[in-house]
């Protein structure tokens, strides 16, 4: 049997596009849902104000106020185990913090160090694709995208 020579679908980038841009695609990203349990997402919400409010004043009076972005990285790491069940909870929580406090730390200590421009930006693309990667095998879901996100944001403010 012969193989195929082109692929079943058109694999160009205007293809892609129309595929992205379809109005039922748009659809589905404009919509939405009710939460699973709104109790469970108010509970959440709550917890998360909570540490913000915490770890807020406790900074803002400590002589190390510009670290205070650790912890409200602290308070996004609680959002990602919400659904967790109880026996999992903490196991996620540490593990989405590890993801959210790695890449801040790591390039900080490069900017630190005196990295030029280029080798910070080839070490953040890196570090998203490193992120991106540990985050799909942790099964951390779609919040990969924030964790590069967040060092990107820190790198940049200093």
């Amino acid at each position: 049997m012969a193989l195929p020579t082109r692929p079943l679908l058109p694999s160009s980038h205007g293809h892609a596009l129309r595929q992205a841009l379809a109005s039922a695609r748009l659809r589905e990203s404009l919509s939405l849902q009710r939460p699973a349990s709104l109790r469970n997402a108010t509970i959440a919400g709550a917890q998360v104000a909570l540490a913000v409010i915490l770890v807020a004043g406790l900074l803002h009076a400590s002589p190390w106020a510009q670290v205070a972005g650790f912890g409200g990285l602290g308070a996004l790491a609680a959002l990602f185990g919400r659904f967790a069940p109880l026996a999992r909870r903490r196991g996620v929580v540490l593990k989405a913090g590890a993801l959210l406090v790695m890449p801040v730390a790591l390039l900080s200590l490069l900017a630190w160090s005196g990295l030029g421009p280029v080798a910070m930006l080839l070490a953040l693309s890196g570090m998203a694709g490193l992120l991106a990667s540990l985050a799909h095998r942790m099964q951390m879901g779609a919040g990969s995208g924030d964790f590069h996100f967040r060092g990107q944001r820190r790198d940049q403010s200093g």
